[in-house]
């Protein structure tokens, strides 16, 4: 799976498929390329290699190594038969997503649409691999169900998330007549997918009209989504983040041929009412303590100002060597420009000296300057 979404984005070197095989599936894939008599084209290609399908380069083809695991992956009998057809080949995270969930189907109708037709993609690939005249004796004989045998349709809408809501579609858009008359797979998906654009399209006018009847409208005219997203969005570190912001370059794992993590490559689906909620409620803190730190600097910068502390102390570090009297030690810097002491008030003393003969003669000297 992981293959074939790299294989449909861009990459410049080939993507070899024996790379996502792992030794056990690499062993059956020689074993049966060795073995079956159909094969023995293939088994000619590599046999002067020692039987090794991957040396410096794959020594087969991509097409070539794919049929020999369609093969393998043959039913046998009718119960694996009925094994495959009856898993679900929908998309693992959106099935989690839409799974008896029909508000939130509802809401992203759009996105529903946009996996029912990957699932059919995805469903006449398995039929492709499980029917051959070898395993026609235990493919779906009919269509549809008869005689409380199920047909392919009913193995297809089993394989959604909500077989409810589906069977509702059916029964709202696709009148009897109609559905009497199918005869081929390809056509029920065909009218499947009208009815789900017919109620995509129902559901919008639906929210057009209520749309009407709420009185916090958002605005028409909006400014361009960067700029929005650079208003409201101001940050999108996590707390943590901040702190730990600057960090040493990471290798970048672009120009690696086969990235172990692309996030980029899954399919991706907006975030359920709760999350979206929770980042909002998010993005308000921290537009609140945004604001609360902005208030803080206005208010700094309007009282009187003062030297830069980090400046100053480098610039008084040659006092540090000054003693001014025989019996006290050098002078505290932070007492002596701003009268109050870190360590005074945290430990109850300080190793420096606060006389005040000490701290006139200090800022003479610092006046005066090194010179």
């Amino acid at each position: 799976e992981k293959f074939v979404r790299l294989q449909q984005s861009n990459y410049p070197e080939q993507l070899l498929i024996t790379h996502y095989l792992d030794s056990r599936v690499m062993a059956i894939l020689l074993a049966t390329i060795r073995t079956e008599d159909r094969f023995a084209d293939l088994w000619d290609k590599i046999k002067i290699f020692g039987g090794a399908i991957q040396a410096e380069h794959q020594l087969l083809d991509n097409n070539e190594v794919y049929g020999v695991l369609a093969f393998i992956a043959r039913p046998k009998s009718k119960l694996e038969m009925d094994t495959w057809l009856g898993q679900s080949v929908w998309d693992s995270t959106s099935y989690s997503k839409f799974k008896n969930n029909r508000s939130y189907i509802q809401t992203y109708i759009d996105y529903y649409l946009h996996a029912w037709s990957h699932y059919r993609e995805r469903f006449e690939i398995l039929m492709e691999i499980l029917c051959h005249d070898d395993t026609k004796k235990y493919f779906p004989a009919y269509v549809k169900k008869k005689n409380g045998v199920n047909g392919l349709i009913d193995y297809f809408i089993n394989g959604t998330p909500d077989v409810g809501f589906t069977k509702q579609v059916n029964e709202k858009y696709i009148t009897n007549e109609r559905y009497d008359e199918i005869r081929d797979f390809n056509t029920f998906t065909d009218e499947h997918f009208k009815a789900l654009k017919k109620l995509r399209d129902h559901n919008k006018l639906v929210e057009d009209t209520v749309s009407i009847f709420k009185s916090d409208k958002k605005p028409v005219f909006t400014p361009p989504a960067d700029l929005e997203y650079s208003k409201t969005k101001t940050s999108r570190f996590k707390k943590a983040d901040r702190v730990h912001a600057v960090r040493a370059q990471e290798p970048a794992e672009e120009n690696l041929m086969f990235p172990e993590e692309d996030e980029s490559l899954a399919w991706t689906l907006p975030p359920d009412e709760m999350t979206a909620h929770e980042e909002e409620q998010e993005d308000l803190e921290e537009e609140e303590e945004l604001s609360q730190n902005m208030e803080s600097e206005e208010s700094q910068a309007s009282g009187p100002v003062e030297f830069d502390r980090s400046v100053q102390e480098r610039e008084d570090a040659w006092l540090a060597a000054v003693q001014h009297s025989p019996d006290r030690p050098a002078v505290c810097f932070k007492f002596a420009n701003y009268g109050r002491c870190d360590r005074l008030e945290k430990n109850g003393h300080c190793e420096y000296s606060h006389d005040p003969e000490d701290v006139r003669k200090f800022k003479a000297a610092q006046t005066l300057g090194e010179q």
